[in-house]
């Protein structure tokens, strides 16, 4: 027999003479037999399907050398056999005509990686999401960790899977991840994992100094931005839609003046009419980041 890993040792299949040969060129031919369950010449061993065995006058025995090839293939041992063809210038033993040889597989089943179950994720947009993907593999190769048509800005550490990703955008997701063996086979496994991300939870105050006024009289209004997700809260654009008794609604735009979301109004128009005035505060900081104050009002009266 003969290990594939031999590769650069050659078989040796060694016919003899019953006795020397009496001239130069005695002559016998041969054929490699390639049926079924049998090596394949090109891809076990080096393709030798015929070709003849010359003896010179004295000798009696010669050789055929036959290499194997090493492939990546799992597969059951193989024979390769060469068979003597018959003629009418020599006479073949019984159990002397043909020569088998055994081809020894040396390669090891191997599996994919197997990736541990990860459950559903949720993030709140803007903030960042964090999680270890954790494989294994039976043959102990080094694994190498990937994202597959994955959603911008997402990312996983090649060599230990630590995965992130700060969405920018509110909906539903999923993050394919791909787990490769470091071997020849290359043989790798992949796991989808749904990502939820949520509106981020911001809301508004909004604030006034007094219910009531008399006509021109002065007025305060501020309020606070809040909860506004890992970002800083000062210069953040807040807008003030006033509704006077009578006309059309005033828009007044102020920003935040503070760490914490502070804001106020400044230059307010006069309060000349008599009847009540309406205040919402609104702040739009992307299409997923937007709040709105509730409703506040105040009456004005007469001197």
């Amino acid at each position: 027999s003969l290990h594939e890993s031999d590769a650069s040792t050659a078989a040796s299949f060694d016919f003899k003479l019953s006795s020397p040969s009496q001239s130069d060129g005695f002559t016998v031919k041969y054929t490699v037999t390639t049926g079924s369950h049998s090596a394949s010449p090109g891809l076990d061993y080096q393709p030798t399907l015929s070709g003849k065995i010359v003896f010179n006058r004295g000798e009696n025995t010669q050789s055929v050398l036959i290499n194997a090839l090493d492939d990546n293939t799992i597969e059951s041992n193989e024979t390769i056999q060469v068979l003597l063809t018959p003629s009418s210038n020599y006479t073949l033993t019984a159990n002397g005509n043909s020569a088998t040889l055994t081809l020894e597989d040396n390669d090891v089943f191997s599996s994919a990686p197997v990736i541990e179950a990860i459950s559903n994720k949720s993030v709140t947009v803007g903030n960042t999401l964090q999680f270890p993907v954790i494989a294994f593999d039976e043959q102990d190769d080094t694994l190498s960790y990937s994202l597959v048509n994955s959603p911008s800005g997402a990312s996983i550490a090649p060599n230990n899977g630590d995965l992130s990703w700060t969405p920018t955008e509110v909906g539903n997701y999923i993050l394919t991840v791909q787990v490769t063996e470091n071997s020849e086979a290359k043989l790798n496994s992949t796991l989808d994992i749904q990502v939820t991300v949520t509106p981020a939870a911001t809301d508004l105050n909004l604030s006034l100094s007094n219910e009531a006024i008399f006509q021109n009289g002065l007025l305060q209004i501020s309020g606070r931005l809040n909860r506004y997700p890992d970002k800083p809260l000062q210069d953040l654009p807040i807008r003030l839609l006033m509704s006077p008794p009578v006309g059309e609604t005033i828009t007044l735009n102020t920003l935040t003046t503070t760490a914490i979301g502070d804001f106020s109004f400044d230059n307010l128009p006069a309060f000349n009419q008599e009847g009540t005035y309406f205040f919402t505060a609104m702040f739009e900081g992307t299409t997923h980041l937007r709040a709105s104050s509730t409703v506040k009002s105040v009456q004005v009266s007469a001197l």
